[in-house]
């Protein structure tokens, strides 16, 4: 065992003790011995304690077995056993010999001293023997990584059934997944709020009457929302996937379903269900149905639950075939989307001949989002990511229109089916007949957003992210004329947020810190669409937000979020009319 053992370090201790004896000095002339190059071995990875102690015992076997702590091991040791095993020639044991003789003689000669206990001894390596150091050293870390991605093939093979015996070909094309949260959330309101400042525009439209939703007094509850998605690949370039979700149909921008209804049962709906075709380079994709916003946008704009009808697709310009090209950092893109928003004609059959003749007179156009944007990532060598974009949202017909038939529904179909609150409304019916409300103004929007993610603190990420919006179709003259009052420019918003934390919450213990300041004027975008909780929803709002992430498991984050805002002009008429909102909100999501 011993023999093999040396044969291991056959070369590496033929370089040290070559080497050493020549380079080997101290800040103060003393004598080299034997457990220094033992030592020096050690400190620079040639050899382990193991295989040290093997020369130890060789050693004080040549000796005639004296244990190893009667006698400390000389210099001349290592060299003898050097030349019995016949690693250095005999001209070269003598040569060294000599070298330790006159080393000696200075010492004695009073040309040199025993080192003192703070002196220290500084080894000098040449190159090819750091160059050796280093080809090892990377080895072992190869075979580390290697091992790491073993391990997690292994665990990918388990989560996926690969190599399940006599399992269905489906269950290689099938994916599920879902996600659960319960929130606690209070909405504090200061005591001059005003007492009918928070208008419930779809009440109104329901019932004629004038309806206002609570912003005076706290209101405590608890919110749940479950998801379950399933995905599935019948080819490599096909993908379908579907979602159920609880949560209120009527409401296109939250899933949350609110407890507390003496044990009724929870709405459930599909929010996602999609076709989507990648092509081979992932150069282009086209997706159709119900689907996640393809867009790079904030809530600024859409709300983070808002999902799509309709199609879109995506031309990626400069994406190469091997996946693994790194000689391409830019990835530019264009995506373009058309999503019916509201059916008009579809309620027109059960109206009598001259009915729908006048809902035709009024509007006979279905509503419409077109969406472009062309924008692009850059991944740096860092690992620093800088996503940009710019898009366009026209939204066409969703202006309200004004009834000139009494008696009559003619307009109603040009009205929103769903309103938070912040755009100008006015009543589109006949003025003998009760109030119904209608979008006043036009949307057509343009969006920069710029996302930067940077590494250089690592493990620390910071996120920064800019956004701004501004509706070109906004006509102030008309829709103060449209409303009955004079309105001010409110047109634009913006967005502004950093963020620390780990590169991702899906570990245990990985965290996230942000702050976000928003300015978001009434008719900058529909508030239908808008950030739900800022301001309890929609737009005319300003304030900030901050709110901490922490991964307790795997998949598993508790977060608090503290949200405070203010209108910014919510009835321009009375400069004394005021809305504030303070919502805290702590939530608990698990993941699969």
């Amino acid at each position: 065992m011993n023999g093999m053992i040396l044969c291991k370090i056959r070369g590496s201790l033929l370089m040290f003790a070559l080497v050493l004896p020549l380079h080997c000095t101290s800040l103060q002339a003393g004598e080299l011995t034997g457990t220094d190059l033992l030592n020096l071995m050690l400190d620079n990875g040639i050899i382990t304690k193991a295989q040290a102690q093997t020369l130890v015992d060789q050693v004080h076997q040549r000796r005639g077995g004296a244990p190893a702590n009667e006698r400390g091991i000389q210099a001349d040791d290592i060299l003898t056993l050097l030349r019995e095993e016949k690693l250095i020639s005999e001209q070269s044991y003598l040569k060294m010999q000599e070298r330790l003789r006159q080393r000696q003689a200075a010492i004695k000669q009073g040309k040199g001293r025993e080192p003192a206990p703070d002196d220290v001894r500084v080894p000098f390596l040449p190159d090819y023997i750091r160059r050796d150091l280093q080809q090892s050293i990377s080895q072992q870390v190869e075979v580390e990584v290697v091992d790491k991605v073993k391990e997690e093939a292994v665990r990918t093979a388990r989560i996926y059934g690969w190599g399940i015996k006599d399992s269905p070909s489906w269950v290689h094309k099938v994916k599920l997944s879902g996600d659960g949260r319960l929130r606690y959330q209070s909405d504090m309101f200061p005591d001059d709020n005003a007492l009918y400042g928070y208008p419930d525009y779809v009440g109104i439209n329901a019932s004629g009457e004038e309806m206002y939703d609570n912003v005076n007094d706290t209101r405590n509850r608890f919110l749940a929302r479950f998801r379950i998605m399933l995905k599935a690949q019948p080819t490599d370039r096909i993908e379908v996937g579907m979602r159920l979700t609880t949560g209120n149909e009527g409401n296109p921008v939250s899933s949350n379903q609110t407890l507390g209804g003496f044990s009724s049962k929870w709405d459930a709906n599909f929010d996602l269900g999609y076709l989507k075709y990648t092509s081979l380079e992932e150069q282009v994709e086209l997706i159709g149905g119900r689907f996640q916003t393809p867009f790079l946008h904030t809530d600024l704009v859409f709300d983070s639950d808002m999902t799509f009808e309709g199609i879109g697709g995506s031309y990626y310009f400069m994406r190469e075939t091997s996946p693994f090209s790194d000689t391409n950092n830019w990835d530019p893109y264009i995506r373009l989307g058309l999503f019916p928003i509201q059916e008009i004609h579809r309620n027109i059959a059960n109206l009598s001949e001259d009915a729908a003749q006048i809902v035709s007179e009024v509007n006979d156009r279905d509503k419409y989002l077109y969406a472009a944007q062309i924008g692009t990532d850059y991944q740096f060598v860092s690992t620093n990511k800088l996503s940009m974009a710019l898009s366009y949202y026209h939204y066409d017909q969703t202006e309200g229109k004004r009834n000139p038939y009494q008696g009559t529904e003619a307009s109603y179909s040009t009205a929103s089916p769903f309103y938070q609150v912040g755009n100008s409304v006015y009543n589109i019916n006949h003025p003998n007949d009760e109030p119904f409300l209608g979008l006043a103004a036009s949307y057509k929007l343009l969006n920069a957003t710029v996302e930067y993610q940077m590494a250089d603190f690592f493990p620390t990420y910071v996120f920064l992210q800019a956004d701004y919006v501004k509706n070109i179709a906004f006509d102030q003259k008309e829709v103060s004329a449209l409303v009955g009052t004079e309105l001010p420019e409110r047109d634009t918003g913006y967005q502004l947020s950093i963020a620390a934390g780990t590169a991702t919450l899906d570990y245990i213990r990985d965290w996230r810190v942000t702050f976000t300041y928003r300015h978001l004027e009434g008719d900058a975008v529909l508030d239908a669409f808008s950030d739900s909780d800022f301001l309890l929803g929609g737009t005319d709002a300003e304030g900030y937000i901050i709110e901490a992430q922490y991964a307790l498991y795997d998949d598993t984050v508790a977060s608090l979020k503290w949200i405070s805002a203010d209108s910014i002009d919510v009835d321009p008429g009375d400069a004394l009319f005021n809305i504030s909102v303070d919502t805290l909100q702590l939530s608990l999501q698990a993941a699969f």
